[in-house]
């Protein structure tokens, strides 16, 4: 089933956490309504860019991701890249490339001043 919303990121994020946050707590807010739209949701979230503690204490743990196949199968997928490096050339895609900085189109480098950072927005399909 497709979900009725779609996950407006500006591209300007310091890593992927605060994408996958903010899918878990979106869900979470309306779970009867919402939780049938979190796979659709993840396939935003570039999970292979989350550091693999970030993938097995916390998105492991969240009983979201523990209760469907698919969700699971991102979760994989990014463990996969994680544990088989030399796949890599063959697992790329939108989950596995950098989101780049709209203003000067390079990649956001970690550490840097995270106010200008973490903005999401939902807005519902027409």
């Amino acid at each position: 089933m497709q979900s009725d919303y779609s996950l407006s990121v500006i591209e300007k994020v310091d890593s992927e956490e605060p994408v996958f946050e903010a899918v878990i707590n979106w869900v979470k807010h309306a779970k009867k309504e919402r939780e049938e739209s979190l796979p659709d949701l993840l396939q935003y979230v570039r999970m292979p860019l989350l550091t693999p503690r970030y993938i097995t204490d916390v998105i492991d743990a969240e009983p979201f991701i523990r209760c469907s196949l698919q969700c699971r199968d991102l979760v994989d997928e990014a463990k996969k890249f994680h544990l088989r490096p030399e796949l890599r050339s063959q697992m790329q895609g939108p989950r596995t490339r950098a989101r780049l900085d709209e203003q000067c189109g390079q990649t956001s480098a970690l550490g840097e001043d995270l106010s200008l950072y973490r903005r999401a927005r939902w807005r519902r399909k027409e």
